[in-house]
């Protein structure tokens, strides 16, 4: 609602917590994310492997693309797996054929066939759709955030190594 001509906004309480601002950040972005958040720190993983995947979900991470954008000199910005495509971090973690190969082995391991999202919150969020209780769907983003850990773990090895 816009104010003015004579009217006045309601009045506001201006009082201040980092809950708060996380919350109005949170609820900024596109619909349904701030319960991808809730859910994310609420799972029992490692912190800093949970706070990790909040940084590549909100794509705060040192890929090529995000760090070419920031002005830092990286050569190219090609994908250190596959070299064909941008490192993006939806790229890097979901739409890679290296990162597609290795979820597919996940998959198998388990018994299970899917088609998976190429962008990487919706990749999170569809793994809330494979169980159907409430702790196998904790268990299941546990795993999905441990395969997050190792990708980037593994990309790190080939690019320092």
């Amino acid at each position: 609602m816009i104010y003015g001509c004579g009217t006045t906004p309601p009045p506001r309480s201006y009082s201040f917590s980092v809950k708060s601002a996380y919350k109005t950040l949170a609820n900024q972005e596109s619909g349904g994310v701030s319960e991808v958040f809730a859910y994310l720190w609420n799972l029992k993983v490692m912190p800093f492997a949970q706070f990790y995947v909040w940084r590549a979900l909100t794509d705060r991470i040192e890929t090529k693309q995000n760090l070419h954008k920031r002005g830092v000199m990286v050569g190219d910005t090609l994908c250190v797996f596959c070299g064909k495509e941008e490192e993006s971090t939806s790229h890097i973690f979901v739409s890679c054929k290296v990162s597609i190969k290795f979820w597919n082995m996940c998959f198998s391991w388990l018994g299970i066939n899917l088609v998976s999202h190429n962008e990487l919150i919706n990749h999170f969020e569809q793994f809330s759709c494979i169980c159907f209780n409430k702790e196998g769907n904790k268990l299941w983003k546990s795993l999905w955030v441990s395969v997050i850990w190792f990708i980037w773990k593994h990309r790190n090895k080939v690019i320092f190594n």
